[in-house]
């Protein structure tokens, strides 16, 4: 597992050569022709304001994923919006037409073939995903298939699991215990991605980690961002906190696949950094995997 994680390290250092003329704009160098790129990104609110529209289409064709995973879809017109000024390539899934801060999916058809529409998981367990079910979506990319898993566990709490129906911490933890069991039980041998905005560090003691389902089985679970996380926190996720919440996890299939995952940190090509980030865009950074 150490050497793994030395081996995504290097990686993300050597990073991709090979990109085409869509990321040239910002010289973000993140998605490339020859991998799969995946970002999960939480949009707080989206839109946060009457320029975000305006900045995503700028960024996101400049990032050059093959798929974005959402969180805190708010609006439905607007979302409608930015997928068709996108292009005819893009398509968005949201998870429901509602004010709420949906999971949602967009997805260049371009290089990723569509199985089915995204559908929702867990709905009776929904308390603990502060009622955001998970939301899958199944694609092949050169001919392989994929199942990413887009989630967005309930924020907040002191840090402690504590045994309350309501306690965040506790809600976490189930979060983690039914899902890491649905997948077990029904995407067995399947190449899995689960990302998204989970609100809580990979990294801390065991004894209130609510990731520990997945983390004591490395054999079959690995979160690509590890490294991030015990990391500097100049690379996290959440800068204003500062935490690093978005994470990406994949299923040992994917193992020896795993190249790439770093914060793509938007605030850098913006004049007035994270500040003006956060007040157009999101209070988190993207985080992107490359397989």
């Amino acid at each position: 597992m150490v050497f793994k994680r030395y081996i995504i390290f290097i990686f993300i250092l050597l990073a991709c050569s090979e990109k085409n003329n869509s990321n040239e704009t910002y010289g973000i160098n993140f998605g490339s022709e020859t991998s799969f790129d995946i970002v999960t990104w939480n949009l707080e609110f989206f839109p946060k304001d009457e320029e975000t529209i305006s900045y995503l289409l700028d960024f996101i064709p400049s990032i050059n994923s093959d798929i974005y995973a959402l969180q805190e879809i708010s609006s439905q017109n607007s979302f409608n919006q930015l997928v068709n000024q996108l292009g005819p390539e893009w398509m968005g899934f949201r998870s429901d037409d509602s004010d709420y801060q949906e999971l949602s999916y967009l997805i260049n058809t371009e290089s990723v073939e569509i199985i089915s529409n995204p559908y929702t998981i867990l709905e009776d367990q929904e308390h603990f995903f502060a009622y955001r079910a998970p939301y899958v979506l199944e694609v092949y990319f050169n001919e392989k298939k994929y199942i990413l898993i887009n989630v967005h566990y309930k924020c907040c709490g002191n840090g402690i699991i504590e045994s309350d129906y309501w306690d965040e911490e506790y809600r976490r933890q189930q979060a983690t215990y039914h899902l890491k069991n649905y997948i077990d039980n029904n995407f067995q041998n399947e190449r899995v991605v689960v990302l998204g905005d989970f609100n809580d560090d990979i990294s801390e003691e065991m004894t209130n980690n609510v990731f520990a389902e997945f983390l004591n089985n490395p054999e079959s679970y690995f979160f690509t961002d590890t490294y991030i996380a015990e990391g500097s926190s100049l690379n996290w996720s959440f800068p204003s906190y500062p935490s690093h919440l978005d994470h990406i996890l994949v299923t040992n299939e994917l193992f020896i696949d795993t190249i790439n995952t770093f914060t793509i940190q938007l605030d850098n090509y913006m004049i007035g950094g994270f500040q003006k980030y956060d007040n157009h865009i999101s209070d988190h950074r993207p985080v992107g995997i490359n397989l």
